[in-house]
């Protein structure tokens, strides 16, 4: 049996009890809460599977 790469847990919610908010709050974006972003978005895989 393969084991599952994430938890169901994991899956629930990025997948299945994911929600796309369509409204803005007036809160400022601290510049490490966007170093954070850009951080995390470094990793994520892009369509032509390129590195940065």
């Amino acid at each position: 049996m393969i084991k599952p790469v994430l938890s169901d847990r994991a899956l629930d919610q990025m997948f299945r009890n994911a929600r796309s908010f369509n409204g803005w709050l007036e809160d400022d974006v601290s510049d490490l809460q966007l170093q954070g972003i850009v951080d995390l978005m470094k990793m994520a895989p892009t369509s032509a599977n390129c590195q940065p």
